[in-house]
This record gives C-alpha cells, sequence and structure tokens, in this order.
C-alpha cells in the first residue's frame, strides 16, 4: 500500500493555487505517494482533476473536529507518513501526525516574511524539510484544453470590492475587445458578483455563470484571452496557460500576483491608466499572438 502525504489547505481558490508548484514538485519527488488533501471539497476535486492530489478528504465532514483537536484522524483515514498545513495554531493537529510520521509534517503561515512572490517563500521555507526542485511561478502551468476558441473572458469582481474598477470600465472593455476582434465576449459572474447585482450592467452582454470550479476551468481552457482582478478566478487562468490580464488596484503583485507563463500584471488605480496600458499592450500585438 502506498505512503499518504497530506496537504491541508483551507482557505480561498487564489491562495490554494499559489501552492500548486510546490505540491507538483513534491509528486515528482515522493512519486509513489497517494497525496490527499483537506480542505474545501470544490478547490480539492480541482486539484484532483489537474493530477496535483490523489484523493481528499472534506474540512466539514464527520470527525475533523477532532482530528483539529489533536485526538483522532477521520474513521478510515490512514496517519500518513508527512504533511504540508497551510495553517496557523494547528499544533495539535501536527503533534497527532508526527506520532506515525516517517517524512517531516510542516506548518506554514499563510502569509510570506518577506517580499518575494508568495509561491516562491513557500519554497524557501520548504526547502528545508524537502529536497524540492523549484519551478519558477511565472513558468508553471497546467495544461487542460490545447483547442482555444477566439474567445475572450471579462472578470468585473474579485472577494474585495476595493480591487475591483467601476462596471462602467468593465463595459468599455467588453466594446473594445469586439473591436479587437473577439466575435464572442464573456462576463463570469460567479456567486459574488451575483450578490452585488453586477448583472444588471451587462444585460445585453453573454454572461455566464459556471456551476463548479472544475467548469469554470473548463471555461477559461478554452479562452484565447482572460482579464480580471487580483481574484482567484485570474490566478487559474494564468495556471492553465490562458493569456492573462490581471488589474492590481490595492495589492502588491510582487507578493501576489497571478502566475503562468502568459500573465501580465497590471498595476494601477486609475481607471484611465489602466484603459491606456491595455490599449498599449494590444498595439504591441506580441501578448496575443505569442
Amino acid at each position: 500500500m502506498k505512503q499518504k502525504f497530506l496537504i491541508c489547505h483551507l482557505g480561498a481558490l487564489g491562495d490554494f493555487i499559489f501552492t500548486w508548484p510546490v505540491i507538483k514538485s513534491l509528486r515528482n519527488f515522493y512519486s509513489d505517494t497517494h497525496f490527499v488533501g483537506l480542505g474545501k471539497p470544490a478547490y480539492m476535486n480541482l486539484a484532483v482533476k489537474f493530477g496535483l492530489l490523489d484523493s481528499y478528504l472534506d474540512v466539514e465532514g464527520p470527525r475533523m473536529f477532532e482530528f483539529f483537536m489533536g485526538h483522532n484522524f477521520p474513521e478510515g483515514f490512514e496517519p500518513p507518513a508527512g504533511a504540508i498545513l497551510w495553517m496557523v495554531d494547528c499544533e495539535k493537529s501536527i503533534a497527532l501526525i508526527q506520532k506515525n510520521a516517517s517524512l517531516p509534517v510542516v506548518s506554514i503561515p499563510p502569509f510570506p516574511e518577506m517580499t518575494v512572490h508568495v509561491t516562491s517563500y513557500y519554497f524557501f521555507v520548504l526547502r528545508k524539510f524537502f529536497p524540492l526542485e523549484i519551478f519558477d511561478p511565472y513558468s508553471f502551468e497546467i495544461k487542460l484544453n490545447t483547442h482555444k476558441e477566439n474567445l475572450a473572458l471579462v472578470h468585473p469582481g474579485s472577494g474585495s470590492i476595493r480591487k475591483n474598477f467601476t462596471p462602467e470600465f468593465y463595459q468599455r472593455l467588453v466594446e473594445k475587445l469586439k473591436r479587437r476582434g473577439f466575435p464572442k465576449v464573456g462576463i463570469l459572474l460567479g456567486p459574488i458578483e451575483l450578490e452585488q447585482g453586477l448583472q444588471q450592467f451587462f444585460r445585453n452582454e453573454w454572461m455566464v455563470s459556471p456551476t463548479s470550479v472544475c467548469e469554470l476551468a473548463e471555461l477559461l481552457s478554452t479562452a484565447s484571452l482572460f482579464v480580471g482582478n487580483d481574484s482567484g478566478v485570474s490566478h487559474l487562468a494564468g495556471a492553465m496557460g490562458t493569456p492573462t490580464i490581471a488589474f492590481y488596484k490595492c495589492t502588491d503583485p510582487k507578493i501576489w500576483g497571478a502566475t503562468g507563463p502568459r500573465v501580465i500584471n497590471l498595476v494601477t488605480e486609475n481607471e484611465t491608466v489602466a484603459f491606456r496600458k491595455i490599449e498599449e499592450i494590444f498595439e504591441s500585438n506580441d501578448f496575443l499572438k505569442a
């Protein structure tokens, strides 16, 4: 029976994506190991789809409280040989895992302690415990679909209103994309955007609301361009190799930037400047033709 390695991450999609290069590197080294995720099912299921994990446990599942209190593992779950926990205050869980562990059991604080990209920070921490091959965050990608449509996707929201421009900005952006030769431009609206009522600003446009993260990934994989804010959707698009332009109004892309081989992170709080920079990208032609 293969030994198990536990990956515990309870955070948001974008934060989880930052861990993917590390998990991939671990999988390459421990090639005969079964990797189990512990976290939100939607995100864990996506990692299984991408081959980063072999299985997962629902963080809200039975007896999870006992695990986090350090009392016992969930029923039927064999104690892992090692683990990485992107958690704080998890000493009790670590102590429980270490009772049977033959590999390191490591807890990583969720925020970096230095001004480097968060993924690079994870490698910096974990190479002290594991012989990891370091992946450049900006060259790391996971392919899902090689067939691309002449389709552009715009995501006008994020988890924080502070990261977003006005709906009118995205309306102008949609018109610009159509004039630039994208016959099909989709407005991505997730639960947060629908709750905020953003759909009322795009009634004459094609609006799409994927029913799952896996469905979202499938859609992003077929797009020739994605434009959005500092959000999990932008991070997912970039990690999948989709040409991605992400706006950064109030967060630092040096630490939290979307990554991937075809990502441009635009730093600006001003909508006029942001639109001018988009124009410059389109005029160069190199980005969309690469």
